[in-house]
């Protein structure tokens, strides 16, 4: 017998779908070192709110935590990658 999966279900079917324009503005203000509280502010919701829409950008990412889907949203960002340089 397997053992079930811990991970909630949207991170289970929600991994490679590209962000939404609502998602976005969250994460540019995840890239700027916000608080869930502070997003909420900001964009005019409350913090529970604010955090599933981390939560979901996480996910989508596959990221465990906002350091991390920082790292490979700026990475999907380039044009070239990390590893390749410009003459």
């Amino acid at each position: 017998m397997t053992k079930p999966s811990r991970l909630p279900w949207y991170y289970r079917y929600s991994e490679g779908r590209p962000l939404t324009a609502r998602q976005k503005e969250f994460m540019e203000l995840i890239c700027l070192g916000k608080t869930n509280e502070e997003m909420g502010q900001i964009l005019g919701v409350s913090p529970v709110t604010a955090k599933s829409h981390v939560q979901m950008i996480l996910a989508k990412l596959g990221a465990c935590n906002k350091a991390t889907a920082v790292a490979k949203y700026l990475k999907a960002q380039m044009p070239y990658g990390l590893d390749e340089t410009t003459s």
